[in-house]
């Protein structure tokens, strides 16, 4: 009778998930973006990354805006087609300027996948201090898109594969873009990047 009973809340719990709203976009979103993940495993083939770095806040009405929601996903797939195009690896993160880091990864959810997420603690969170206040020196506004070229050092040539087995040793600023107007603008211009700032 006991086990019956585990067998039957186990049904009960899987049927209220599956009919959850949330559970239900969440999966359509992976599905819809698992092939990012499976063609962008998070290991350093190379010593050289691009990095996408997107600003963002539930509560900023900009940020909430269904064509830019669409557009942070489409140049994330379009830039690392780039990289890949030019052997570099790339790599998508997130800094969620939020008090309530659940609310924040929701938010993050409506703008695709990505391999990294700093949310929580406003502009205070490591992401902000490190892209904004301290090591690069950006304004602090949402929506907010930072593009940047990384170097690695390989710490063991013999496993490159795994980034364990390297350290970050430079990162160059690229492009940054405050406002949906210029991040929009800079999507429909084509995406420009000055690679040769990193020389």
């Amino acid at each position: 009778m006991k086990d019956f009973l585990i067998y039957f809340l186990a049904l009960l719990l899987g049927f209220t998930l599956l009919h959850d709203s949330n559970y239900k976009k969440i999966l359509e979103i992976f599905n819809k973006n698992n092939n990012y993940y499976s063609s962008s495993p998070a290991k350093l083939k190379t010593s050289k990354e691009l990095a996408f770095i997107y600003v963002t806040s539930s509560t900023c009405p900009y940020c909430n805006d269904e064509e830019l929601l669409s557009t942070i996903d489409k140049i994330k797939y379009q830039l690392k087609e780039k990289a890949d195009s030019m052997g570099y690896n790339f790599t998508a993160i997130g800094v969620g300027i939020e008090q309530s880091s659940s609310i924040g990864l929701r938010h993050f959810s409506k703008s695709g996948f990505y391999d990294e997420i700093i949310v929580g603690n406003s502009w205070n969170n490591i992401g902000s201090l490190y892209y904004i206040q301290d090591h690069f020196k950006g304004v602090a506004m949402t929506p907010q898109l930072i593009i940047t070229m990384r170097d690695y050092q390989v710490l063991n040539p013999s496993d490159i594969n795994f980034r364990e087995n390297a350290g970050l040793t430079n990162e160059v600023e690229l492009v940054r873009k405050t406002g949906l107007t210029n991040i929009s603008n800079w999507y429909k211009n084509g995406l420009q990047i000055p690679f040769n700032n990193t020389d």
